[in-house]
């Protein structure tokens, strides 16, 4: 009978030459994810600063742009400003009156009344079926339609006087500008 001994012996030392194998390759593998571990905390670092400096350079920009905005705008008003000053004559400015003018022409007026009708005509009547027509009849009108003798309804030439009332300038002292 064999002795059980001695066959474990050759197990026991492969064992052990295969955890010392093991604990060398735990090993490498901790040093290595400890060397990733801190790449990445060095990149976050890095990451951090140059987002902070992008930050930094995009708010000296924008408050640049700014002061020369408000320096532009100074420049451009003092220019404006000039230009009034040298365009409007110092003793005369323009002021809004008042003054009658003869009214639009009653002829006008008929026109547009008659295109009016036509435009009510063509929506009432083409557009809707006949809604406004009975026959030859305008049921709005009490007429003869419009579309069938448009002659019968041409507006008349005839004028009104009123008064209207349009702007004009006048020559007024002008007030001191700014």
């Amino acid at each position: 009978m064999p002795n059980p001994d001695s066959d474990i012996h050759p197990l026991v030392q492969e064992h052990g030459v295969m955890l010392r194998h093991y604990a060398a390759l735990q090993a490498r593998c901790t040093a290595q994810v400890d060397a990733l571990r801190a790449e990445v905390e060095a990149l976050r670092a890095q990451v951090t600063q140059l987002r902070a400096q992008v930050i930094m350079r995009d708010s000296a920009l924008i408050w640049e742009r700014e002061d020369r905005l408000v320096h532009l705008s100074t420049i451009a008003n003092r220019a404006a400003v000039t230009a009034v000053r040298r365009c409007v004559d110092p003793a005369a400015t323009m002021e809004v009156v008042a003054a009658p003018q003869p009214p639009p022409d009653a002829y006008l007026q008929e026109l547009g009344q008659h295109a009016t009708n036509l435009v009510i005509c063509q929506t009432g009547c083409i557009s809707h079926g006949g809604y406004w027509r009975d026959h030859d009849q305008c049921k709005r009108l009490g007429t003869t339609c419009l579309l069938e003798d448009p002659k019968a309804f041409a507006p008349t030439e005839t004028a009104k006087a009123s008064h209207a009332w349009v702007m004009t300038a006048a020559s007024v002292p002008a007030k001191e500008l700014p």
